[in-house]
């Protein structure tokens, strides 16, 4: 069940991150800052997600994060990202599988190799 919802959010989160159209802006000027609330938060709900997520969906919605701190989102949008980030962190630091993660220190400069996420 938890899956399940873990798979609607991360679909929602991807068509909140579409470019809007001309048109779509034309027509409702506020657009894009509904975008940016609505992605806020389905990440705040993803983190309630995360530690009882299986490991698949919990890769996607890593591939997810990835992609949204990648085109430089704005700083309410990073920080949630962040903060998901650092929930994936600590479940996995938990499990013994990742070492060294210092993301609750200094989210920003977490100097942990993701390649077994990835």
């Amino acid at each position: 069940m938890v899956d399940k919802f873990m798979g609607t959010l991360l679909t929602r989160l991807a068509k909140a991150q579409l470019p809007l159209s001309p048109e779509a802006l034309a027509q409702n000027p506020n657009a894009r800052l509904e975008n940016v609330r609505q992605t806020c938060v389905l990440l705040g709900l993803s983190q309630a997600l995360i530690p009882t997520v299986t490991r698949p969906k919990l890769l996607l919605f890593f591939r997810a994060l990835k992609t949204i701190l990648g085109t430089a989102p704005l700083p309410l949008v990073q920080t949630r990202s962040f903060a998901a980030l650092e929930c994936i962190c600590r479940r996995e630091q938990h499990l013994g599988v990742v070492r060294n993660c210092f993301c609750s220190a200094r989210p920003s400069s977490c100097p942990v190799s993701y390649t077994h996420l990835t």
